[in-house]
């Protein structure tokens, strides 16, 4: 039960690290540029709290686990085509879909998928 708890903080976590468009937008110049945007203040807590995340082709991922950072701004296409593409989100309750889309993306909290 412990185990199952802590993910689920880590999870929630995950989601709010990258929660709004400018999050995103910083994250991304800091993956294309190697260095941290100027208007972040706190330059080493940046870093730290990206620790981890790569860009591979146009996607941002969360490598340790793989997960995808979907950006803020297309969060509801990102799900349309979840809910149209994917094969596995079919005959899936609210529950059990937000658990799979849980396990391969960052950015898609419970509210938006159910």
């Amino acid at each position: 039960m412990k185990i199952i708890f802590s993910f689920l903080l880590l999870m929630k976590r995950f989601n709010n690290i990258v929660a709004t468009q400018n999050d995103y937008n910083q994250l991304k110049y800091y993956l294309d540029n190697n260095q941290v945007p100027a208007e972040v203040k706190y330059k080493n807590k940046f870093v730290t709290k990206y620790e981890g995340f790569v860009k591979e082709n146009d996607r941002i991922i969360y490598q340790p686990l793989g997960l995808e950072v979907i950006e803020p701004d297309n969060k509801q296409e990102k799900l349309e085509e979840i809910y149209k593409n994917d094969k596995n989100s079919l005959g899936k309750g609210a529950y059990s879909l937000y658990k799979y889309i849980q396990s391969r993306y960052i950015g898609l909290t419970r509210n938006i998928v159910t």
